[in-house]
């Protein structure tokens, strides 16, 4: 079986193109993403995931820094996981407030797809045409 998933994301994404190219008429693209994702440890505990398009992200990190030319890949990473730390502190401190809470450090990485556990629900949010997720699952 774990032959059949080798090169599971691109025949994922020919799937998605094929399929939905012959039902809307409409081609398909996917594109590179950059993730963070986070572990919540206290006081509640969980996972926080970010996944951002590539370029947008790059955008984010070129506006954080001051620089118009492309910026190095890890600095993009650091810069989507300090987004994801600074929305998990945010939204740890509006649910319990007073509370003093705990997280681990991010995982990054870049790609066609990203990592979840069971369990995380995921809202979609745009900033002008680009949609970029967040996955939450709290215990």
């Amino acid at each position: 079986m774990k032959d059949n998933l080798k090169d599971i994301d691109a025949k994922l994404a020919a799937a998605v193109a094929g399929s939905l190219e012959n039902m809307i008429f409409a081609p398909v693209s996917g594109g590179k993403l950059v993730w963070s994702n986070l572990e919540i440890k206290a006081p509640l505990k969980g996972a926080l995931l970010l996944a951002i398009p590539w370029e947008l992200a790059q955008n984010f990190t070129g506006g954080v820094y001051n620089q118009e030319e492309e910026v190095p890949p890890q600095l993009v990473c650091d810069c989507v996981a300090e987004i994801a730390n600074t929305i998990a502190g945010q939204l740890l401190e509006s649910l319990m407030p007073e509370k003093i809470f705990s997280l681990g450090l991010p995982e990054t990485g870049q790609g066609t797809s990203f990592p979840s556990s069971e369990g995380m629900r995921f809202q979609h949010f745009k900033i002008d045409d680009n949609v970029f997720f967040i996955g939450l699952k709290l215990e």
